[in-house]
């Protein structure tokens, strides 16, 4: 029984040790791995509401606000209301802007020194396994 691999644990040890790489990365900035998604779907959506955003990001939207206030904190977003569907909207500072593409440069260097430590070319191939296992739904 001991011999038995776990699966399981095994890519969350490997999730938690790419987002350490990631975050070790992106430090130089002073956000975190869950802020730059933030601020990437934020400028994706194109001023997104923050329900928008909860489901583009897949997180409750609590968990979302929590990490929205971190960034308004920041100087990194704005909100406003859009005055014909009456929400909020989000949007990017030019301080989240520029923020944002510092951080793109660092993150395609953290990516490809990844794929390169497992010898791994082609990037889609390793994006259609990962995003296989993403998608299983039992």
């Amino acid at each position: 029984m001991n011999n038995i691999p776990c699966i399981c644990i095994s890519i969350r040890k490997a999730a938690n040790n790419i987002s350490k790489l990631y975050d070790r990365e992106l430090s130089v900035l002073h956000i975190k791995i869950t802020q730059y998604s933030v601020l990437k779907n934020i400028q994706a959506l194109g001023n997104p509401s923050v329900n928008e955003l909860s489901k583009t990001l897949d997180l409750e939207r609590t968990t979302v606000l929590r990490n929205l206030d971190k960034l308004k904190k920041m100087d990194l977003i704005s909100y406003k209301k859009n005055d014909l569907y009456k929400v909020k909207v989000i949007s990017l500072t030019v301080n989240g802007k520029k923020k944002l593409n510092e951080a793109k440069v660092i993150w395609e260097k953290t990516q490809q020194k990844f794929l390169n430590a497992f010898g791994i070319d082609n990037y889609s191939q390793f994006d259609s396994f990962i995003n296989k296992i993403s998608k299983l739904n039992f």
